[in-house]
């Protein structure tokens, strides 16, 4: 495996590993280009990859293209399981997922290997009602403000932690996260239609600024995905076959890796 080999060559360790997936969008009628999640240019075909980035080092460790009907969550535990196997022998201090990856299955899985964790939540009306109803922020700057509170979804064994962060859209009008769309969930009705809420996941024992600061660095991979597709144009590399259009996009990843050195 050439990931494999390229790693073990670097000298690194103690690392923080971000998984996203993104959309390239087809043309033709290639292998596993179908409709699927395409905010940009809805109805029209595509692949979903998922890839895995080692931040430290600003390096890519792991890519599997996957069809354009596939979420985020496809495959999710397969490529965590692989990514880990490739950096054998390397210590990870940190995991970080979007809310793709917010599942049973992964929290499980990394608590059993002993990683530690910050995973974007996924919306369900449980957790809307506990950002809704939290009376407990914390100013950090204008605008923004953050809590904590604990949360065990129906088929979880047990309590996670969870850190809340809702910023008001007119002060912070390019704030991340979502708004809450359903009044009747607001126990305050002022509050309704007035903050943008994100909320993680996390086993870390530490300030809820320190976990929220620390997903925030996770973006640096949306930066990874727009340089391969701009100046690597790695979805613009597409065969009909789609384990070649995949080999296509590993050996781009890799002269990625290689021009980071």
């Amino acid at each position: 495996n050439l990931f494999r080999w390229f790693f073990s060559e670097l000298k690194f360790d103690n690392y923080t590993l971000d998984f996203d997936s993104t959309v390239m969008v087809r043309e033709g009628n290639q292998e596993g280009a179908a409709k699927g999640y395409n905010p940009k240019r809805p109805g029209r075909l595509s692949h979903h990859p998922l890839l895995a980035f080692v931040s430290d080092v600003r390096m890519i460790a792991n890519y599997w293209l996957r069809p354009g009907n596939t979420s985020a969550s496809t495959n999710y535990l397969s490529f965590l399981e692989d990514t880990l196997s490739i950096l054998e022998g390397k210590r990870v201090g940190l995991v970080r997922m979007d809310s793709g990856f917010f599942a049973k299955e992964i929290l499980d899985y990394l608590e059993n290997k002993g990683l530690h964790y910050i995973i974007a939540c996924r919306f369900n009306n449980r957790i809307k009602y506990s950002l809704t109803h939290e009376r407990k922020w914390i100013e950090l700057t204008d605008g923004l403000e953050i809590s904590e509170t604990i949360y065990q979804a129906n088929s979880w064994e047990k309590p996670r932690r969870i850190v809340m962060v809702r910023q008001e859209i007119e002060k912070r009008p390019k704030a991340a996260g979502k708004q809450i769309k359903q009044m009747d969930l607001f126990e305050d009705e002022e509050d309704f239609g007035k903050y943008r809420y994100s909320c993680f996941v996390t086993d870390l024992d530490l300030p809820a600024k320190i976990v929220y600061d620390s997903y925030r660095g996770r973006a640096d991979s949306e930066n990874r995905i727009k340089e391969l597709k701009n100046d690597f144009s790695i979805d613009d590399f597409v065969t009909h076959n789609f384990w070649a259009t995949e080999a296509c996009g590993s050996f781009i990843v890799m002269a990625y890796n290689f021009m980071s050195l």
